[in-house]
């Protein structure tokens, strides 16, 4: 299996030893790596991931007048603009908009924590903690009503709460 890890930074810090009054060949190099997330794929998931991207390819003429309309759809419905930081998952959706299938992709509704968060946010910074003012909020953020919303919504909605509340 092979590991595939998105690197956010790589620091690398030099150190004198100080038993030998600064001679460098004493030094310690420190090299520290900050890993965001890893993914692990085995070769024939990656195989079949790229062959849906190459299907994805050749049928999204079909659908999408340039890759432009066809990035504001991807990142409207999965939170992405490339087809290959979507999951194998979200690639097989795609493809089937893409081949008509489907008459659409249905946009990602958020997860029980990213809900559960955006109420424990909203009772810890809100003055008016009605479902009411909730409401009001989400639709002052996203313009939608907080039963429309979806997966990438709740993240602004999580963010612009964490500014109410100084965080």
């Amino acid at each position: 299996m092979r590991k595939k890890a998105i690197v956010k930074s790589i620091k690398v810090y030099s150190y004198n030893n100080y038993n030998n009054n600064n001679n460098p060949q004493n030094r310690l190099l420190v090299v520290v790596v900050v890993v965001v997330k890893e993914k692990y794929m085995t070769s024939k998931q990656q195989q079949y991931k790229k062959s849906l991207i190459q299907k994805i390819q050749i049928s999204k003429k079909d659908v999408f007048k340039d890759d432009e309309q066809r990035r504001d759809f991807m990142n409207s419905r999965f939170g992405v603009d490339s087809t290959t930081k979507l999951t194998i998952d979200e690639l097989k959706s795609l493809l089937d908009f893409c081949q008509r299938k489907v008459s659409d992709v249905p946009f990602s509704k958020p997860s029980s924590a990213q809900i559960k968060k955006i109420y424990e946010l909203w009772y810890e910074n809100a003055r008016e903690k009605s479902e009411e003012a909730l409401d009001s909020f989400v639709f002052k953020i996203i313009k939608k009503h907080k039963i429309d919303i979806t997966k990438i919504d709740a993240t602004k909605i999580i963010i612009a709460l964490q500014k109410l509340g100084g965080v």
